[in-house]
């Protein structure tokens, strides 16, 4: 009835990720509702499912998909487990940057909002993200290529990065220090239907491009020479899914903040799940990376309510831990 094995394990992470969107929707902190109510609600409870609920769904879904998706293309052009845009310098850089926009902003008397409203530190933090990638992949070819360089140089990164980041919140006033709190513990708590758009578009883009290169991803797993043999445009691809990375990567983290370890936690779970061959792996990753980044919101709205618990702590509470854990196993199977 479900065909192949791995077909029938990826409608379960449908079914599973259709669960946690519905849970989601259901679930807040000014009122629950019941599933029968989700279909023809009236009055005020229309107003906040409408209007409130549904567009940060929406793009809690779109946004875990992307950066699950993102994770997974790292892991493979790094051929390391550990890989993952958060580690390369990306989101760091796209923090400075945003910090930057509201720090100058505050000083020239203009006031920027979270989300996509807050066009200025949204656009500089795409440039931040793109830069912060461009200065690691030279520094990693200027030092040969090497996957241990390469992170190594994400970690440098990383850390001048988030220095200068905190520079800046020192000198921040309490305003200033109320917009970089959005981006430095991150949220999907101004999600608008322009940033669902957004969100859409980049994530979906994304996936296409992905999805049609499924085959040349497998190759480039097995090494560039190995891939070069099949046929594959080792350089040229390599170039396009960066871009595709940097991009995806990049518009998220402008929307959100920084939301940690989901790119580097969904594909292991999906690996687990499917197997390592991208035509699986990549739909089951985006199916796991939406549910996580749906479920971390649903608790993050109701743990603490009326209060919210910021989606990049908590994420990051989940992730540690299981980054840790692909750490020392890593390790082990490289003495091995």
């Amino acid at each position: 009835m479900f065909g192949h094995p791995r077909s029938f394990k990826i409608y379960l992470l449908a079914a599973l990720a259709a669960a946690a969107f519905l849970l989601a929707l259901s679930v807040g902190a000014a009122r629950d509702f019941s599933l029968p109510s989700l279909f023809g609600p009236q009055g005020f409870d229309r107003d906040i499912l409408l209007d409130i609920r549904l567009p940060r769904v929406l793009f809690a879904f779109f946004a875990g998909a992307g950066l699950a998706l993102t994770g997974v293309i790292m892991q493979c052009l790094f051929r390391n487990p550990l890989a993952e845009p958060f580690l390369m310098g990306t989101s760091a850089g796209a923090m400075l940057f945003a910090i930057i926009a509201i720090f100058a902003a505050g000083r020239l008397g203009i006031h920027f909002h979270a989300g996509l409203s807050g066009l200025g530190p949204a656009l500089f933090s795409f440039i931040g993200a793109t830069l912060a990638f461009s200065v690691v992949l030279h520094l990693g070819r200027s030092t040969g290529g090497q996957v241990q360089f390469v992170l190594l140089a994400g970690i440098a990164i990383n850390a001048i990065a988030s220095s200068a980041s905190g520079v800046f919140i020192f000198m921040a006033n309490d305003r200033e220090l109320r917009d970089i709190t959005f981006w430095n513990l991150g949220s999907y708590g101004a999600a608008t239907y322009p940033a669902v758009a957004l969100a859409a578009v980049v994530t979906i883009a994304a996936a296409v491009v992905a999805v049609v290169m499924h085959r040349r991803l497998d190759a480039l797993l097995l090494g560039d020479l190995v891939a070069f043999d099949l046929g594959v445009k080792v350089k040229q691809d390599r170039r396009l899914l960066f871009i595709v990375v940097v991009i995806c990567q990049g518009a998220l983290v402008s929307l959100t903040g920084m939301i940690a370890f989901i790119a580097l936690v969904a594909p292991h779970l999906a690996r687990m799940a499917v197997g390592a061959t991208h035509r699986a792996l990549l739909p089951a990753s985006i199916l796991i990376g939406a549910a996580i980044s749906l479920l971390a919101d649903t608790f993050a709205r109701k743990l603490a309510a009326p209060a919210e618990i910021p989606l990049g702590v908590l994420t990051g509470i989940m992730g540690a831990p299981f980054f840790l854990y692909m750490l020392i196993r890593h390790k082990k199977r490289s003495e091995a």
